[in-house]
């Protein structure tokens, strides 16, 4: 079952596409990491999951919802760890 599903994501600063159309799912009960090069827009995504950046287009969804439907519900019930 998957808790958050991207779909289609897409994102810019200025001119520079740094999020192209991409979709992923996380499972329930797995525990997953980003790993890239830096610049690569990893630490974009999770602003963009965690509601702080909001994506050009596409799709963020999280125990079936938008996180702009109820994000501080939706935060309320999720784990994050930097490092």
């Amino acid at each position: 079952m998957a808790i958050v599903e991207i779909i289609n994501l897409t994102k810019s600063f200025k001119d520079i596409e740094v999020i192209h159309n991409t979709s992923f799912y996380l499972n329930k009960g797995k525990v997953y990491g980003f790993v890239g090069p830096n610049g690569a827009g990893k630490t974009t995504i999770i602003k963009m999951i965690l509601g702080i950046l909001k994506p050009d287009s596409g799709k963020i969804t999280i125990f079936n919802q938008t996180v702009e439907q109820n994000s501080e519900n939706i935060l309320s019930r999720i784990g994050l760890v930097l490092g």
